[in-house]
């Protein structure tokens, strides 16, 4: 008789999980399209209207100022996340680590402020646009104060999606309504950034009054511990932008913000398509990280049915998006930014080792304890593109950047891939898990 209550407590339990975290994917669903989707429904405007230099130089400024995100982010997106998962039955301790990683990431914003009037103050490229990097910097203000670690680690993702989606299409409109010609490409970066910041104040607002988050006074002992929670995986995300956002600012300094311009309208159309799996890998982190403290055997298998469907599902997309790429980006952006089909159509193969990194190192390697190990292949192969990505787009232009993208993805999938088979995690491809 204890035997059959203890399995129908086990099964309602297990239902629970599956609906939180189905619950949580179609948020993370609705949020990523908000992301992309309605920039998607924005861009091609703002591109017309801005033109390829005006609409280049905010897009240098916001890849360039996304560094300062990174920065302050510090890897909480997925270390505190972790650790609000593991302990989101005690207040108490969910408060502690609130107040932990909202002390380090003030800090943090103040830093990089600093390192930006630095750099506004003595560098010609930015002292021209002083005022463009400023109003691009609020959106780092927004980012600090949106605790969306917090959100995913108690599992209320429809909170992030609510606010965010709220926020960003009023803003949407306003640039709809008000960014008419080339001259308002500083009225736009103000806008855009203030989407960030509003619901940035919302989203912490939220968490104390609605889900009584109280802040406490820390130990310093207890604030290094929480820094060093993050440092390896902070260290792997600004590594990852080394060859992401860094091939706009290096195209920046490079060539010219018209370039700049027929990149980033394929970088972000791509992106859309990159992005597409997001929600179901930010959705199930949180629940990965649980059921590996829990259970190790069934997480493992867990993790190599969902690669190999990673996998296969990038490599169809992928040679979807080749053979559409002149079509689709020209009806999306117009024949002005026909110089971007090219980079568009490369871009699409970097979808299979893409994905597959974000399963085996976000999903893997952090969950299982490697993140020292996923930072190090990290650095050195961002490291190796930044110099390699350099020289090509000296000696090619625009089309070299694409290539060099993918080698740096490809080798990074081996390495990770390579690591944990050599550990037992990965199973082989024959096997179904």
């Amino acid at each position: 008789m204890n035997m059959m209550i203890f399995d129908k407590i086990k099964s309602q339990l297990a239902q629970k999980e599956k609906k939180n975290i189905i619950n949580n994917f179609f948020s993370l669903t609705a949020l990523q399209l908000s992301n992309y989707i309605i920039p998607l429904l924005v861009l091609p405007y703002l591109a017309r209207v801005l033109g390829p230099e005006k609409f280049g130089l905010t897009a240098f400024a916001q890849a360039f100022v996304f560094y300062f995100i990174l920065i302050t982010d510090f890897g909480f997106n997925l270390s505190a996340t972790r650790e609000i998962s593991i302990n989101r039955d005690s207040k108490e301790n969910i408060s502690k680590i609130f107040s932990a990683v909202m002390i380090i990431k003030t800090f943090l914003l103040l830093v990089s402020f600093i390192i930006l009037m630095l750099l506004v103050y003595f560098v010609h490229k930015f002292s021209t646009d002083w005022n463009l990097y400023l109003l691009t910097f609020l959106s780092v203000i927004g980012s600090v104060l949106f605790p969306q670690w917090f959100y995913q680690g108690i599992e209320k993702m429809k909170f992030i999606t609510i606010i965010t989606i709220g926020t960003r299409v009023i803003f949407t409109v306003f640039i709809l309504l008000f960014v008419k010609k080339t001259s308002d490409y500083l009225l736009y970066s103000f806008l855009n950034s203030a989407g960030f910041l509003i619901s940035g104040l919302i989203g912490f607002i939220v968490s104390f009054s609605l889900f009584k988050v109280k802040f406490r006074f820390l130990l310093f002992s207890e604030i290094r511990f929480h820094f060093s929670q993050g440092w390896h995986i902070f260290l792997s995300t600004i590594s990852i932008s080394l060859y992401t956002t860094s091939n706009s600012v290096l195209l920046g300094f490079f060539t010219n913000y018209s370039i700049v311009g027929y990149y980033t309208v394929a970088e972000k159309l791509f992106k859309v398509f990159q992005f597409m799996g997001m929600p179901f890998f930010q959705a199930f982190f949180p629940h990965f990280s649980k059921l590996y403290h829990e259970n190790k055997t069934r997480a493992i298998d867990s993790f190599n049915k969902i690669f190999k469907l990673t996998i296969l599902f990038s490599s169809i997309l992928a040679l979807m998006l080749f053979f559409l790429a002149s079509p689709l980006l020209i009806l999306v952006f117009g024949c002005k930014y026909e110089n971007s089909v090219y980079v568009f159509s490369m871009l699409s193969f970097i979808l299979i080792p893409g994905l597959g990194n974000y399963m085996l190192g976000i999903q893997g390697m952090i969950n299982f304890g490697y993140q020292e190990a996923l930072s190090k292949i990290i650095i050195i192969f961002g490291l190796f593109h930044i110099v390699l990505v350099s020289l090509a787009i000296i000696l090619w232009g625009i089309n070299a950047v694409p290539f060099v993208w993918f080698m740096t993805e490809g080798l990074i999938f081996m390495s990770e891939y390579y690591y944990l088979k050599k550990r037992n995690f990965i199973y082989s491809f024959l096997k179904l898990g």
